[in-house]
């Protein structure tokens, strides 16, 4: 008998103590381990009127941000239990949270590079500068395909001929007065050199598919003096920049990839439906 209390009284020896965690393990919630790291990234993401209220200690902020990581992991844990993990509807959302996140971390490090490269010196303030100072006249051309655009680019002085050759390959055709900046920063700097008659090299976007671009009149503008202008000029041209090398940059991925559409099942594809509820329609 005193052989199996022995024994009895060393098994609870440990009971009610805490287990040792890992290296880096700030708590256990059942099986899994919050982090160091996931709980530093927790604290920095909680609201800066939060973390500096008044009365509440740096101790009182980790304890609250801790508390509420271990509820949250207690409800994934019974929302696991309950199969929502493995819904459709769970499912879909989780991939359209997930390819979010994808396309946020690509852009901001492709923005970066694109930042970086943009290069902004007071020559090329100077000719936004000069862009500024006058206005076009433009007759754009939107086609249904690449050939039709490199076609129509090639006319010349009988530009206005091939447009009507164009036939059913002809989208659209505008014509309007456009200031700088009005234009994506590829686009300007290909149309604003160009003399009164010039036509464009061919354009793509996602938007509007290609197009081409005649210059039918140009006209001068009043200006500030350049130093007045300086610092919004480079302003616009930074975003201008950006915009324009990430389209660049876009439109050359999608020249790599192969990209097929099927009209019929897009056609059949109910508007209001998507709006009210998603792929599923509800």
């Amino acid at each position: 008998m005193r052989r199996l209390l022995v024994i009895a009284m060393l098994l609870c020896a440990g009971c009610g103590q805490p287990q040792a965690l890992p290296k880096d393990v700030v708590a256990r919630v059942n099986n899994y381990m919050i982090t160091a790291d996931e709980f530093r990234r927790a604290l920095d993401a909680a609201p800066a009127g939060f973390r500096n209220y008044p009365g509440l200690t740096p101790a009182m902020v980790k304890e609250k941000v801790l508390d509420e990581m271990i509820a949250n992991q207690l409800l994934l844990e019974e929302a696991q239990k309950l199969n929502f993990d493995k819904q459709s509807e769970f499912l879909a959302e989780v991939e359209g949270y997930w390819r979010q996140a994808l396309l946020k971390a690509v852009i901001q490090k492709r923005n970066k590079q694109i930042m970086d490269a943009a290069g902004i010196t007071d020559a090329k303030l100077r000719e936004l500068y000069d862009r500024s100072g006058v206005q076009l006249e433009l007759t754009s051309v939107f086609v249904a395909d690449e050939a039709a655009a490199r076609e129509l680019s090639s006319a010349g002085e009988d530009f206005e001929e091939a447009v009507k050759k164009l036939g059913a390959r002809l989208v659209r055709q505008d014509t309007g007065w456009w200031l700088s900046g009005d234009l994506s920063w590829g686009m300007e700097d290909a149309v604003w050199p160009l003399k009164v008659g010039g036509v464009s090299r061919p354009f793509f976007t996602p938007e509007d598919g290609w197009s081409v671009v005649k210059v039918m009149a140009k006209e001068p503008l009043p200006q500030k003096p350049f130093a007045e202008m300086r610092g919004a000029l480079r302003k616009r041209f930074t975003a201008q920049a950006v915009q324009g090398l990430m389209d660049r940059w876009i439109a050359g991925l999608r020249a790599k990839a192969i990209v097929v559409r099927d009209q019929s099942a897009i056609d059949r594809v109910d508007l209001g439906q998507t709006q009210e509820g998603g792929r599923d329609g509800r």
